[in-house]
């Protein structure tokens, strides 16, 4: 696929020691760029100190040309990627596709597209906090439940923030000059019941389902090999 293009692998440069001492200026860097399919590619390298759940300091998002329009809102397919920049990187193309920099979730997002390059608050609260690596991977893992599960879990934690949701992991609002995470649930419960995560849920059934089977036998096997040891005592 395009997103996985060596055009937009961060290029190295050579440094003094006097230049390797120096401290960011910034608490963040970006590059956009757009790839030869149309996608806007952008990479944040987050400057700020890491905190004890964040593993990573660059965030790779990669949009659609096309956005999704549902009824009067448009949201983007996207692409995120979590990595830091002391990564290895490997002369191995085979080998470097799947590094965790080319591990890339498929999510879909409200983006403000306009905003990415003129509002550098919109920037940081988009790639720092809605895309959030945790916050991501939990939305997505909701979206593998069905609705009754969810209502359910809601049921029994009382957390009433957790909503049907797809891959959909909400968007930005402006209050008073503050960005906010914010969640439609109409969109929700749109992209939780669209065909392709119907389909990616039974797959994820599916290979749970083997998982266990495969750990039943594992354990069936176990059991014999003891009774087994047992007997020759």
């Amino acid at each position: 696929m395009g997103i996985f293009s060596d055009i937009f692998r961060k290029k190295e440069k050579a440094q003094t020691p006097q230049e390797q001492l120096q401290q960011p200026t910034e608490d963040y860097e970006v590059n956009i760029g757009t790839t030869s399919e149309g996608r806007k590619v952008i990479e944040f390298y987050d400057n700020s100190p890491r905190s004890i759940d964040r593993f990573y300091d660059t965030t790779r998002l990669v949009i659609d040309k096309e956005p999704i329009c549902l009824g009067n809102r448009t949201f983007s397919n996207c692409y995120v990627s979590w990595s830091g920049r002391d990564d290895t990187q490997y002369s191995d193309s085979a080998i470097e596709r799947m590094s965790r920099r080319n591990c890339y979730e498929h999510i879909i997002v409200g983006i403000d597209m306009n905003l990415i390059e003129a509002d550098p608050e919109y920037l940081k609260n988009l790639m720092r906090g809605l895309l959030n690596e945790n916050r991501v991977k939990r939305y997505l893992e909701t979206g593998l439940k069905t609705e009754s599960q969810i209502q359910k879990e809601v049921e029994e934690t009382g957390n009433k923030s957790i909503w049907a949701c797809g891959m959909y992991v909400g968007d930005l609002a402006e209050k008073n000059g503050k960005y906010y995470k914010q969640f439609d649930k109409r969109a929700g419960e749109f992209f939780h019941n669209c065909p392709e995560m119907k389909q990616k849920r039974e797959e994820y059934r599916e290979n749970r389902k083997k998982d266990m089977e495969k750990r039943a036998e594992q354990l069936r096997r176990k059991a014999s090999e003891i009774d087994k040891a047992r007997d020759d005592i």
